[in-house]
């Protein structure tokens, strides 16, 4: 992949930056939506990567232009940071790789989830029967992680228990900020600094508290 690549953390709506991103570099891809599919006709120089909140977006691409473009969001009285990532993940920076990362996915077996699926690629619940295949992972790469849509689908279902698998809860911060319901429970697997065994039993023990 290409080196100098740059993602970025923008502590505004995807709206609001994408509105100012154009002022930066064109053009600018302005397709994707909340629970529906990105199709990506021409690459961007700089990319919307992630939706992570309501006012939480991700950017990515060219090193250059992602300064540029918290300099001039920054201008606009919006902050940001950028990430400690090695690439521009979920940006145009991807594609050299697109078609090997696929050829190589097409060699592991894949098979429809048991359970229900909300698909940070769509926001959306995955059809039944549907298959994450080499394909759907091409393009998970390349294409914006929706995972405010994804939280919002969780909760029109009737979701207020949430768990997060990983080890330590980051996820569980941005979940928050996604629903802001005092009913809701956020409970971790793992936590950093704490015996995992009393982790997990406590949230064991509040999800039987729960039913």
């Amino acid at each position: 992949l290409p080196a100098g690549g740059m993602m970025a953390a923008v502590f505004a709506d995807v709206a609001t930056v994408r509105e100012l991103l154009p002022a930066v570099t064109q053009p600018l891809d302005a397709r994707e939506q909340h629970g529906a599919e990105l199709l990506v006709d021409e690459p961007e120089e700089l990319a919307i990567a992630a939706v992570n909140g309501p006012r939480s977006t991700v950017i990515a691409g060219r090193a250059e232009l992602v300064e540029a473009a918290l300099q001039r969001l920054a201008d606009e009285g919006i902050s940001g940071r950028p990430l400690a990532t090695s690439h521009a993940f979920h940006s145009a920076l991807m594609e050299p790789i697109l078609d090997s990362f696929e050829e190589t996915a097409r060699g592991l077996p894949f098979a429809p989830p048991q359970i229900p699926l909300v698909s940070n690629l769509t926001g959306d619940v995955l059809a039944p029967g549907a298959t994450q295949d080499a394909r759907y992972w091409r393009r998970h790469l390349r294409e914006p992680v929706q995972f405010y849509a994804g939280m919002q689908r969780l909760r029109a279902l009737g979701c207020t228990l949430f768990v997060e698998i990983g080890p330590q809860p980051h996820l569980t911060a941005m979940g928050r900020r996604c629903l802001d319901e005092s009913n809701l429970a956020w409970l971790p697997s793992l936590q950093a600094g704490q015996d995992d065994w009393a982790a997990l039993l406590d949230s064991l023990g509040a999800l039987y508290e729960r039913g």
